[in-house]
């Protein structure tokens, strides 16, 4: 995971200035959003469009498949990588 967020974290400024960390990172995915919408008796949830830098962090991990990554719990597998 750290090898593809390597352009990222090394295009990203020194010390004060960087704006990304595995941290960051982390909490930038576990922002993206699915909304319950209720139309009529159906109710049915919609996958919110990613962020731009929610984009760049799924396009460098090689996730082209947002509802996939959440069904298979990404977010919550890259909070176990971690520790």
């Amino acid at each position: 995971m750290m090898r593809r967020l390597r352009p990222l974290l090394d295009n990203d400024g020194k010390h004060a200035q960087r704006q990304w960390s595995l941290e960051s990172i982390i909490e930038t995915l576990k922002a993206l959003t699915v909304n319950t919408v209720k139309q009529a008796d159906t109710e049915y949830q919609i996958l919110a469009s990613p962020t731009e830098s929610q984009s760049k962090i799924l396009k460098l991990l090689g996730i082209k498949n947002i509802a996939t990554a959440l069904k298979w719990s990404i977010i919550a597998y890259l909070i176990d990588i971690q520790h």
